[in-house]
This record gives C-alpha cells, sequence and structure tokens, in this order.
C-alpha cells in the first residue's frame, strides 16, 4: 500500500469534487447560453412556422435533454476519477476492480437512455431535427 498516497487521498478526492462542480458550472452556463441564442434565433427567422410555439418548445427541450445528458455523464465521470484515486491509493485490490467496470457500465447506459428519450415520439424526432 503506498501511504503517502492514502495520506493526500482526502487532498486529492476534495480537489476532484471541487473540478467536477466548475465543469458541471461551466457546461450549464454554456447550453444554456446556446439554448438561448438558438431559440432567440430561430423565432426571428422571417417567415413563420406553423406551429412555432410547438417547435420552440421542442428545441429547448432538445437542448435540456442535452444538458441533462452532459451533467449525468459528467457526474459519473467525477465518481470513475474519485474511484481511480481511492483503487490507485489502496494498491489496487482485485476486490475494487468490479465497481469501476459498473461506474463504465453506467456511463454507457445514461448516454443510451437519453438517446432513446431524444428520439422518442414528442422528442427530437416530434420537432424535425432528427431525420
Amino acid at each position: 500500500m503506498d501511504y503517502p498516497a492514502v495520506a493526500s487521498l482526502n487532498v486529492a478526492l476534495g480537489n476532484e469534487a471541487a473540478l467536477h462542480a466548475l465543469r458541471q458550472q461551466q457546461t450549464c452556463y454554456t447550453r444554456v447560453g446556446d439554448s438561448m441564442l438558438r431559440v432567440m434565433r430561430e423565432a426571428a427567422r422571417e417567415k413563420p412556422w406553423q406551429r412555432k410555439r410547438e417547435r420552440l418548445a421542442c428545441i429547448g427541450f432538445s437542448d435540456s435533454l442535452a444538458l441533462s445528458h452532459d451533467l449525468s455523464v459528467q457526474a459519473l465521470q467525477a465518481q470513475v476519477s474519485q474511484w481511480q484515486l481511492m483503487y490507485d491509493a489502496c494498491g489496487q485490490p482485485a476486490w475494487a476492480k468490479p465497481w469501476g467496470d459498473y461506474l463504465q457500465q453506467e456511463i454507457r447506459n445514461t448516454s443510451r437512455f437519453f438517446t432513446a428519450l431524444g428520439r422518442a415520439s414528442g422528442g427530437l424526432a416530434y420537432a424535425g431535427l432528427v431525420n
């Protein structure tokens, strides 16, 4: 067991948590700003759309879905990073390996869930944004 690594584990975990919070904050600001610009640009088109309100709502829905996906995956990636720190600090015990595999599987499942949700009736396909 690497004792200096174990001794500094709390500091490393705290740093990971702080970086995760900053990444999520930056993602929120960027996504919300991009979404607002996108909706304003679409709303200002010269030709009025049929069912304009529904299309704008679908754009907002798809942008919210993308933000939810990104935040969910970032949270899982932060857990993977923290798990990796603990795993390495404890000498990479064989009994702990399945937890890392489980977290990676959760990331894949989360991405599949949001993809399926976005393609469902009433999602992105309804808005005509996905072929």
